[in-house]
């Protein structure tokens, strides 16, 4: 794997954009089959196995206040996510529970999506975080287009995108942007850092879903929300010494 940052920038391109189309295939189809109360916390592996591959792969080195503070953020975003069940802890365990639909999907897709998380960091390290972010993009654009226009849902799509096009190019927007900033900031900061302080926007999602849809968190994911955000903003003044 550390021969990764190694590979010519064509196929670091090529291999995160199918990496990428992939992934979100099948992240798509354990939703589908699966409860969203439950595949969510699954994909969010995703942060894990993205911190597994940069530092235990490709060999990443971080120092202990990070390590301290990546932990934190895993923890925090962990927490968030998790909502309380009336279930007790030795139930979680039954076969029901484990094998829940959709949950080997989500796992493959969380695995997936780490690896386009690794693989999006080094193409732009060897090209550029613009050309990785156009090239990933209009190549899933690209491969939507030609799936609609197969399963003849085209025009279905020209009027969503009519109908609701302002929070279609609003979300498009903040996303390409969000996307934009983690390429640029990986050519700098390790992937593993890099990766937890942009996957606190998690508990920041909470937080706006507090206020704007009046949604209410349970004791432990308000404590989620602070450990996630305490814990990324300490990581990036440490990393930015």
């Amino acid at each position: 794997m550390a021969a990764l940052g190694h590979l010519p920038a064509a196929k670091l391109l090529w291999g995160t954009l199918a990496i990428t189309i992939l992934s979100s295939m099948v992240e798509f189809e354990a939703f589908r089959r699966g409860k969203l109360a439950v595949i969510e916390p699954v994909i969010s592996a995703e942060l894990i196995f993205t911190i597994i591959i940069a530092l235990v792969l490709l060999g990443e080195q971080i120092t202990g206040w990070q390590t301290l503070f990546t932990v934190g953020v895993v923890v925090g975003v962990t927490l968030t996510i998790i909502r309380h069940s009336h279930r007790r802890w030795w139930q979680l365990w039954q076969r029901q529970s484990i094998l829940e639909t959709g949950v080997y999907l989500g796992i493959f897709a969380a695995l997936g999506m780490a690896v386009a998380n690794v693989l999006t960091g080094l193409a732009s390290r060897v090209t550029t975080p613009l050309a990785t972010i156009w090239f990933a993009f209009s190549g899933l654009a690209v491969f939507t287009f030609i799936i609609l226009v197969i399963r003849r849902r085209a025009r279905a799509l020209v009027k969503q995108a009519v109908n609701h096009w302002p929070l279609i190019l609003s979300e498009s927007a903040f996303d390409t942007a969000a996307w934009l900033a983690y390429a640029v900031v990986v050519t700098e900061l390790p992937i593993a850092i890099t990766i937890a302080i942009t996957e606190s926007y998690v508990a920041l999602a909470a937080i706006l879903g507090m206020y704007f849809n009046r949604e209410r968190l349970q004791s432990h994911q308000r404590l989620g929300v602070a450990v996630a955000l305490g814990s990324a903003i300490i990581l990036a003044a440490v990393s930015a010494r």
